[in-house]
């Protein structure tokens, strides 16, 4: 995913999504995201994940709503 900011709009957000073969039974225990390049001072994301049929998302797998916020680190620091 891409945007810069003031060159597209983003009010109805972006979405990436990949098709994973996993065993019958999987449980999800942690869930890691690398964000190598952020030129904004805040990034909201959510995590979704759905059962597959016909190689498309079906039924949402998730009891809750996984939200995140990954922000710019403070100046002067790391």
């Amino acid at each position: 995913m891409y945007t810069e900011a003031d060159l597209v709009s983003d009010a109805l957000a972006k979405e990436q999504g990949t098709i994973i073969g996993i065993d019958q039974d999987c449980r999800l225990r942690d869930f890691n995201l690398h964000v190598a390049f952020n030129r904004f001072k805040s990034v909201k994301f959510r995590l979704n994940l759905y059962s597959v049929k016909a190689g498309l998302p079906d039924q949402p797998l998730l009891r809750q709503d996984v939200r995140f916020d990954v922000t710019q680190p403070a100046a002067g620091c790391g």
